[in-house]
């Protein structure tokens, strides 16, 4: 008996494969189209359907881990490791600065681990960052 091409065999097995990503039971093509929420970020969207009055509400809401101490740095004071907030790239203070901004404004609101906000913005920064880029913002 003659054996199959390699060619056809692996043509067999990339078209099985490939059938296994169809739809999911109850899954319209809006659904696959549809973005997926990210864990890290929020966009306008989801800010102002919220109808919070402030970007602190809004994110307390809806991502509330972005809030919440990261343990702390210094024996000594014992504070927590609070997220610093950068305003369009430019460090802007504390969580309170989030209550001034109204989720309207806001094109974008991302978490940054503490590693990753070592590497953008330098040392100082061990409870993270909480970049927001507002609307008409020249950064990404």
């Amino acid at each position: 008996m003659p054996r199959p091409p390699l060619a056809a065999l692996a043509l067999a097995l990339v078209l099985a494969a490939c059938g296994g990503a169809t739809r999911q039971a109850g899954e319209t093509s809006a659904d696959k189209a549809a973005p997926r929420h990210s864990r890290t970020s929020l966009s306008a969207d989801e800010l102002v359907a919220t109808n919070a009055s402030s970007a602190f509400d809004a994110v307390e809401r809806l991502r509330p881990e972005f809030l919440r101490p990261r343990g702390t740095s210094s024996l000594s004071t014992g504070a927590p490791d609070l997220p610093a907030v950068f305003l369009d790239g430019i460090h802007a203070g504390g969580l309170e600065m989030l209550r001034a901004l109204r989720p309207t404004e806001i094109e974008l609101i991302r978490f940054v681990s503490a590693a990753d906000a070592t590497t953008r913005y330098g040392t100082g920064y061990p409870g993270g960052v909480i970049e927001v880029v507002t609307k008409g913002s020249k950064r990404p």
